[in-house]
């Protein structure tokens, strides 16, 4: 990690509240009685027993859970000769390990299933039942369920990846708490990501230079062991083969593996036998020294410099010896080389390709000839594509392409469509690369309250035969509502949407609550439909640190590089840029302004159907999906004041002094409103820690003492904009930079 970052730090508030166990307090309403002869009560006591699973550890833990539920959360004890509960080894009727069967009639409860992870999907299911009901008591009846989406890989919000914050796999810190753990197992989530660069973790004997004297992969040996007690796969997430930098002793060793050469790095060449040969090894090293690893996703070209055919057809032929293949030739040797290093050490483990120039912001590598590497790669690689990139959707009247990560576009686009069309076709697997709990477009929030978007996604993947999600990539692993629905909907058969929405709002926050909280679900929905979609405005726009976005009467002459997230990636705290010329993409200010003011009218809408739900005094979660829902609206809100602010302060010099007065007056109304929603800020913090943390900088994008200096600057910006108003506008305030007023009045804002 940078030497500014220190573990747990700021983080500490975030690794207690992933560290709390599930199952906390009582949610048992003891007014809550069986229903006619459809229900079954268990008040009395219950009994398990366990028939076909000798010897599975994973069993163990799994039980020891369920009772914890059943005596904690519904007050039901375990009894000799309670109401059964029998878990028993048998086919389900479908095909896949989580598949299973529920049977509960007035005498027994039946879970059957093929694995370990079937009963786990079932006794989620049987708690789910009771939670709903908040009470011991289940539906009689049978049920059915597999899953059509098999693997659901999501990431700790605690876990560093970018902006100097470290390989997680590098250190002793541990990123992934049991508890944790067994939130996501209960979300339906069976696999985590977790980053690292093989040159620094795998030994080899072929290039000895291209990695450490010894393997050093004992912490992710030790997470693959405790993340298969809930049922959780550990994937590895990489880049490679990673070019190497200028003047790399594996280069000088042996020269010929480079192809590629720039001023910056040294491609490795895939026509050379030493480097096919090496990524056989490491993954055979990585595989083995990892027994049970679920899988390697690698973005094979795209993100950062990896072999000649890393970019466009243009770089490959660069190197001499490329110039004379084909971009299938090059890529469809080195993914069979993944493989057969995968296969010579785990006959299940998964390779997942991940062509991420087909997706990237100018779609610099058309579709077609990596659907040729596709076909001329081995069968059992399975791939990955961004399930929005290249979509369109109208916003303002204007067709805007996708172009990010995006939950106010549903997609799928018409670029992942004929990716997994050719998957499909060809007999390859297919996975979708999405983002569950929150998206860059309101990175520094856990969640975004919109299950329904996440499951017209995976609705529309399933019916594409796609078989896998990556449901996250930075931001958006705080366990919670979007998981949740990530998992749910990701089984067969389906609740029709306006059911599946009922049941969800039901399990999260009971029955009492349910019809209000879907109805304020399908508000957010609707509401974030309006974001003004484009790679600008989630970028550079004060969007990700609002409210704590500071209004300058000065010019801001510093950019906020490369993203206006709060940091650099040298973690040096980024200026308050006020140029909202790059904020805005096609859009015009006031089409943004304007945009996240109709978003957040709507979103509060919702809100109002949150706190009209009868309360519930012992489910503390809710008051946390208020504040989210809250936080939400007021980062809206404020980015629309941010925008409107800067429009009016940079019309104040071209307009005549007569004209002026009602601008200022407006200034000092969008300020007043900063200063009432600053505040509002500043106490939701309090209720969850995930509120401003942004998981990309490993940092928060807004705390509580830049909320703090916030309301400070703007007393300051009132008290002047108040005698400018009677006074006179001064013209060298406005022409001045904001670094000339700190050096002029380091003690203030300048005026």
């Amino acid at each position: 990690m940078h030497p500014k970052i220190a573990f747990p730090g700021e983080a500490a508030a975030l690794i207690e509240d992933l560290s709390a166990p599930l199952h906390m307090r009582s949610l048992r309403n003891p007014g809550r009685e069986a229903v006619g002869a459809g229900e079954v009560p268990l008040a009395a006591g219950y009994s398990l027993a366990v028939s076909g699973f000798d010897g599975d550890r994973r069993l163990s833990a799994l039980l020891d859970d369920f009772r914890r539920f059943m005596g904690v959360v519904m007050e039901c004890p375990e009894k000799p000769a309670g109401w059964p509960i029998r878990l028993t080894r048998g086919d389900p009727g479908r095909a896949g390990g989580e598949s299973h069967v529920v049977d509960i009639s007035r005498q027994v409860c039946v879970l059957t299933a093929r694995e370990v992870e079937g009963l786990r999907r079932a006794l989620v299911f049987l708690e789910d039942e009771m939670l709903l009901r908040r009470a011991p008591i289940l539906p009689i009846g049978r049920t059915v369920r597999h899953a059509a989406i098999d693997t659901r890989i999501i990431r700790s919000p605690i876990a560093p990846y970018r902006w100097l914050s470290g390989w997680e796999l590098e250190d002793d810190n541990d990123y992934y708490p049991d508890a944790y753990l067994n939130k996501l197992a209960h979300a339906g989530i069976n696999g985590i990501w977790v980053a690292g660069l093989l040159r620094n973790l795998v030994a080899s004997r072929v290039i000895p230079e291209m990695g450490p004297a010894e393997h050093r992969l004992a912490k992710l040996r030790h997470l693959v062991e405790r993340a298969d007690r809930y049922g959780i796969k550990v994937w590895f997430f990489c880049i490679e083969p990673r070019a190497l930098p200028l003047k790399h002793p594996a280069a000088a060793a042996h020269p010929d593996i480079v192809g590629l050469r720039t001023d910056i790095y040294e491609a490795l060449c895939p026509c050379t036998p030493l480097v096919l040969e090496y990524v056989r090894e490491a993954m055979r090293g990585l595989f083995t020294e990892a027994p049970g690893l679920g899988g390697v996703i690698n973005i094979v070209m795209g993100e950062r410099p990896t072999t000649c055919w890393w970019h466009t057809d243009e770089f490959a032929q660069r190197c001499p010896r490329c110039r004379t293949q084909s971009r299938a030739d090059g890529l469809s040797a080195v993914l069979d080389a993944f493989m057969e290093g995968i296969r010579s050490a785990s006959p299940t483990a998964e390779l997942m390709v991940w062509p991420y120039t087909i997706d990237s912001h100018s779609r610099v590598s058309p579709l077609a000839p990596m659907i040729e590497v596709m076909k001329r790669s081995r069968a059992d690689i399975t791939w990955m594509g961004n399930f929005e990139h290249g979509g369109v959707k109208e916003i303002c009247g204007k067709p805007v392409t996708i172009r990010e990560y995006s939950l106010s576009y549903t997609g799928p686009s018409p670029w992942f469509d004929e990716m997994a069309q050719a998957a499909r076709g060809s007999g390859r697997r297919a996975c979708a690369k999405l983002q569950t709990g929150t998206s860059y477009e309101i990175s520094s929030v856990p969640y975004l309250a919109v299950p329904g978007v996440i499951y017209d996604k995976l609705t529309a993947s399933s019916a594409r035969g796609v078989g896998a999600a990556m449901l996250g990539w930075i931001p958006g692993g705080y366990p919670g509502v979007m998981l949740k629905a990530a998992g749910e909907a990701a089984f067969e058969p389906r609740l029709p949407k306006e059911q599946f929405l009922q049941r969800m709002a039901a399990v999260e926050q009971g029955e009492a609550r349910a019809t209000r909280v879907a109805s304020a679900w399908r508000c957010f929905e609707a509401a974030w439909q309006r974001y003004p979609f484009d790679n600008a405005v989630l970028y550079y726009s004060p969007i990700t640190r609002a409210p704590a976005y500071q209004l300058h009467l000065e010019r801001e002459s510093r950019l906020a590089k490369p993203y206006n997230f709060g940091l650099e990636r040298t973690r040096v705290p980024q200026p308050w840029e006020d140029q909202f010329a790059r904020w805005t993409g096609v859009f015009t200010i006031e089409e943004v302004t304007r945009s996240f003011r109709d978003l957040a009218a709507q979103w509060g809408a919702g809100i109002e159907h949150l706190r009209a739900a009868p309360p519930e005094a012992l489910n503390l979660e809710i008051g946390k999906d208020l504040a989210i829902a809250r936080a939400v609206r007021a980062q809206c809100l404020s980015t629309a004041n941010v925008c409107e602010f800067y429009s009016l302060r940079d019309s104040l010099l071209a307009l005549p002094a007569e004209s002026r007065p009602p601008v200022l007056r407006r200034m000092q109304e969008v300020a007043l409103d900063e200063t009432r929603l600053t505040g509002e800020m500043r106490t939701l913090m309090f209720a969850h820690p995930g509120i401003g943390w942004h998981p990309e900088i490993y940092a928060y994008s807004y705390s509580a003492a830049m909320l703090e200096e916030k309301l400070r600057q703007l007393a300051d910006v009132l008290l002047t904009l108040r005698r400018w108003e009677t006074a006179g506008v001064d013209a060298a305030v406005l022409q001045r930079t904001v670094e000339d007023a700190e050096r002029l009045r380091p003690d203030r804002w300048g005026d």
